[in-house]
């Protein structure tokens, strides 16, 4: 977003988390930021022409598992995408 800090709400609902109804259906904050990683903020915000990087204040360990779980998550999307 042009160097600049942004900041999101993000709500804990019975259904999951998220930016805004019916977008709350994330598991975890986790998982949000997996998501948020691969798919732009746009669709919550047209300023928002960005993804997610990794949760702010994460421990190390967390970020090496993120960083693990984007590379799978990559590959899955590599090979699913259609042949034309």
């Amino acid at each position: 977003c042009n160097g600049t800090v942004n900041h999101c709400i993000i709500y804990a609902t019975e259904r999951g988390f998220g930016f805004a109804e019916p977008y709350n259906i994330h598991e975890s904050l986790t998982h949000l930021v997996l998501h948020y990683a691969q798919n732009s903020l746009e669709e919550h915000n047209e300023s928002l022409s960005t993804t997610l990087a990794y949760p702010a204040f994460a421990s190390t360990g967390l970020l090496t598992q993120l960083q693990a779980q984007q590379r799978v998550i990559q590959s899955q999307n590599h090979y699913q995408m259609p042949m034309i």
